[in-house]
């Protein structure tokens, strides 16, 4: 059994039957070196109660109002004493009852391992493109080291995160995990995917995330590049994210938030690009990019 303990931290609002469906995954897995926190980001549904009676194990938190990703997770973190994080979405589910084991096992061997990234499949099996972390969107069949990662279906080293901040409190949802990832790699920090952890994500639409997505992205995405990427990456990352993000929201007519948030990421790009301690270097850029990192795309 390795020493490795582990703590799941799970953000969720909402949605109590696939948050049921999660943690008893999590109960039955056979690595025993394990807690799990929930953080309640002030759900209406009667979640923190259902947890509470189902799962007496389970440490739940509370929060009084709607907080975002960011800040639930950051509450988890400060409630667990894990040597790493393993953050999933409340609608999903390992597959395996030794996925924990697995992961704790990674993470004993590799010292330098900052993430661990799991396999993602629909509940029929099929795999989601944009849930395969690489540009190349062909499944990797074994062990692939990537510059980015699934945030509701990943593990992170406690003491790599913290190293380089936490998690990020200023985004309330959408490429928390990206953020992350600019800063683990700068510091050092590998970041692996592992198709040995498969994980079913039934993607249970929010309807409060469904309508402010586009903007979300649009915005997060533009204020990280600006942030963290050197010229022109950043200009194109930008560009790319605005364009694509504007064209969904046309589609989906959620185009008038998506515009003010594209103004809004826009009216920061120069206070933000004045922040040069965090940024990645060219010879750095390069490297993450040859990864797959979120660079230029």
């Amino acid at each position: 059994m390795p020493e490795i303990e582990l703590s799941f931290l799970i953000a969720t609002r909402n949605r109590r039957d696939s948050l049921v469906r999660c943690l008893r995954s999590i109960e039955a897995q056979r690595h025993g070196r394990r807690e799990t926190v929930v953080v309640d980001d002030a759900s209406s549904d009667g979640t923190d109660e259902t947890v509470r009676r189902l799962f007496p194990s389970v440490r739940v938190i509370r929060l009084p109002e709607h907080s975002g990703i960011g800040a639930a997770y950051a509450a988890a973190a400060r409630e667990a004493s894990g040597d790493a994080y393993v953050n999933l979405d409340d609608d999903c589910r390992l597959v395996s009852d030794d996925g924990a084991g697995v992961i704790a096992r990674y993470f004993e061997r590799m010292p330098d391992l900052g993430v661990l990234c799991c396999r993602v499949e629909a509940p029929d099996g099929s795999i989601r493109h944009r849930e395969i972390p690489r540009r190349d969107k062909r499944l990797p069949g074994t062990d692939t080291e990537v510059g980015y990662f699934l945030g509701g279906a990943s593990a992170i080293r406690a003491k790599a995160l913290e190293s380089v901040g936490g998690y990020p409190l200023g985004i309330a949802y959408g490429s928390e995990e990206n953020d992350i990832a600019f800063r683990l790699f700068k510091a050092g920090w590998r970041m692996l995917f592992t198709p040995r952890v498969r994980v079913v994500h039934e993607a249970i639409p929010s309807p409060e995330n469904t309508e402010n997505r586009e903007a979300n992205y649009a915005r997060n995405e533009i204020e990280l590049a600006a942030h963290y990427l050197p010229a022109p990456y950043a200009q194109v990352h930008a560009l790319l994210w605005a364009g694509e993000s504007l064209q969904q929201a046309a589609r989906s007519r959620h185009l008038p938030q998506t515009v003010d948030a594209v103004g809004e990421a826009l009216r920061r790009w120069h206070a933000l690009r004045g922040r040069k301690g965090e940024r990645l270097s060219l010879a750095e850029t390069r490297r993450l990019s040859r990864l797959s990192g979120r660079t230029w795309y």
